[in-house]
């Protein structure tokens, strides 16, 4: 999406995120294994789309 407020804001927002659930002891929603989930249905809709060309 675009912003105008440009990357610091959203880089401090990851960082609050990141030490609220490191303090926390809770996951984020938005983790490493939601990332890799995300990457891999990205890549499997890659694929299908290939194969109609």
């Amino acid at each position: 999406p675009e912003t105008t407020e440009g990357p610091v804001p959203a880089l401090r927002r990851a960082a609050d995120a990141l030490l609220t659930a490191a303090g926390g002891g809770r996951p984020h929603p938005c983790d490493a294994a939601f990332g890799l989930r995300v990457t891999e249905i990205l890549a499997e809709a890659e694929a299908l789309l290939a194969d109609r060309e």
